[in-house]
């Protein structure tokens, strides 16, 4: 789970609003102490992207690394596979390495059509090649022809995220796949719906030409009319809402704000009151040295209906910043927590000659509809700024499984500080605990490799001198 999600096209999203200057890593995350174990593993190629599943049906999560060298002729593309135990630990040497054509760009793990048992669906352009576990090693099956628009010979492949649900509520799980004009949702080669939707496409041609497709954000509610989720798209001024049994049913809204202008904006929808409404975020900047953040907060009247007058606003001045939600008492609804990095003499004399920038959080706790005018609790961190151009990891999430939130960040290049809530509370300014690493710049993913119900970390590194390693942060709280 990302702190900040992308924004629209024409905006700029909050991570790109704070990542430079939240320089050191943020990763959230909240539990009780729990015992920290670190284990760096190492393959020949890139590692382009990482995720886990549960490949031989043995109860516990595989590691899966996806690596390319694009230097190569052809293109050297390779599915690592590291098979999990008990201990969430992997072997020092992949179990299986599965050498994919160099047209293959993304990929991702669902049920094969017919079959329950899981599978790697490996994809270009013209559809999909099965790829079945058995008996310790990754077998090709079906050719799925499904076009889309999804590239060939893409030098730094990915695992598609969220493709993969239970979209039409009849108990079957099928697969969502750009196209040039929406999405189109398949079981197998069959095609069972399709969803329209704005896309912005740019072809561009100067000695070189370049095609570019941009799908807006979506966000995904249940409503009590269909079985299937309703779909809303973000859009840089509207918000559109797709619903009904085949997502035919549509309605626009305009999103509040200021001057498009002359601020930097990211809008969101979480359902923040726990009454199964998506909620409207709304965050703006204002300034280039003088940095103000203004976030208005409007609280679903019912489904697809907004006051005119935000419940709440929540104002920063001097400082860039941006809100995340969290559940931090476990009432119900999520407490507002606004990061902010002041623009102060201190903290910028502190970033020149020291290399070290202050971080603030602030929690405001949703109370009768509204969050209140004044931070209930806060606290202040002080990290090393990176050099270069790194690029600082950040995440949230819970790692113990207990519903508290955990913080963990780059306390200095190689160091990890890690913060661990307690009782709904927010975290102190002191690390309950470090973990040695050999750089904390990178990219996070979360997932829970252990089995308790909580969040472990798994922190690589692309485009870096570190990008054939990955990192496994595993927690594990009284042996389990």
């Amino acid at each position: 789970t990302k702190l900040l999600r992308r924004s629209p096209t024409t905006r700029t999203g909050q991570a790109s609003m704070i990542s430079s200057i939240l320089v050191p890593t943020l990763i959230c995350v909240l539990s009780a102490s729990p015992e920290l174990h670190v284990q760096s593993l190492e393959v020949r190629d890139d590692i382009w992207d990482i995720t886990v599943a549960d490949l031989n049906s043995d109860g516990h999560q595989d590691l899966l690394l996806l690596t390319c060298d694009p230097d190569a002729k052809p293109m050297r593309k390779t599915l690592h596979v590291f098979l999990g135990a008990a201990t969430g630990q992997f072997p020092d040497k992949p179990d299986i390495s599965l050498h994919l054509p160099p047209e293959i760009s993304v990929l991702f793990v669902s049920e094969s059509h017919g079959d329950a048992l899981p599978a790697v669906l490996a994809g270009d352009s013209q559809g999909f090649q099965v790829y079945h576990y058995d008996e310790g090693a990754l077998e090709a099956g079906e050719h799925l022809s499904i076009p889309s628009i999804l590239p060939d010979n893409a030098r730094e492949p990915l695992f598609l995220n969220g493709i993969v649900r239970d979209w039409t509520g009849d108990g079957s799980k099928e697969w969502l796949l750009p196209q040039s004009d929406g999405y189109s949702l398949h079981w197998g080669e069959e095609q069972v719906a399709f969803i329209d939707c704005d896309v912005v496409t740019q072809v561009r041609q100067s000695g070189s030409m370049s095609i570019s497709y941009h799908h807006p954000e979506y966000i995904l509610f249940d409503i009590d009319a269909t079985p299937n989720p309703a779909i809303a798209f973000m859009y840089p001024e509207e918000i559109e809402f797709a619903y009904g049994p085949d997502w035919s049913q549509r309605h626009r809204i305009s999103i509040p704000g200021l001057n498009r202008e002359q601020y930097r904006s990211h809008t969101a929808l979480r359902d923040l009151n726990g009454n199964g409404l998506p909620d409207l975020i709304v965050t703006e900047m204002e300034g280039t040295v003088s940095m103000d953040s203004t976030t208005r907060v409007y609280l679903a009247e019912s489904p697809f209906v907004y006051p005119t007058t935000p419940s709440t606003t929540i104002e920063n001045r001097g400082s860039v910043a941006a809100p995340f939600f969290y559940d931090l008492d476990a009432s119900g609804t999520l407490d507002a927590l606004v990061v902010s990095v002041p623009f102060g003499p201190r903290n910028l004399m502190n970033y020149f000659f020291r290399k070290r920038v202050s971080v603030n959080i602030e929690a405001y706790r949703l109370l009768d509809g509204r969050f209140e005018d004044r931070p209930s609790s806060d606290s202040s961190l002080s990290m090393d700024a990176p050099e270069g151009r790194g690029r600082p990891a950040y995440t949230m999430g819970d790692f113990s499984g207990n519903g508290s939130m955990d913080v963990a960040y780059a306390e200095s290049a190689d160091s990890l500080a890690i913060h661990f809530g307690r009782d709904g509370e927010l975290i102190g300014s002191r690390p309950d605990a470090t973990a040695t690493l050999p750089t904390t710049m990178g990219e996070v993913r979360l997932h829970d490799i252990t089995g308790n119900g909580g969040e472990d970390i798994l922190l690589f590194h692309p485009d870096s001198a570190y990008s054939k390693q990955v990192q496994v942060i595993t927690f594990r709280t009284n042996g389990k």
